[in-house]
């Protein structure tokens, strides 16, 4: 097993969150949960960012980033590309 970099995938399914489970209410806005399947064929879940969940498609090609959120915790990051 090897660490690998992820670059871009394409957008599979996405959601966008109004409840907020436990651990996540600090949130203040409603979030858009995605899963990508990348140019390798491996299919990843993360936040889908800087896009209208209105103007997101299924088939979209998205840049694949990380970064720590407020929590403390890392996060993919799915932003259109």
């Amino acid at each position: 097993m090897e660490w690998t970099q992820l670059f871009e995938g394409t957008l599979e399914t996405f959601t966008q969150a109004y409840l907020k489970p436990q651990g996540f209410t600090h949130y203040e806005y409603n979030y858009v949960v995605a899963i990508a399947k990348t140019m390798e064929g491996v299919k990843v879940m993360g936040w889908l960012e800087d896009v209208e969940v209105n103007a997101a498609k299924v088939g979209m090609i998205v840049q694949i980033t990380a970064r720590i959120m407020s929590d403390g915790f890392p996060a993919i990051i799915f932003k259109p590309k």
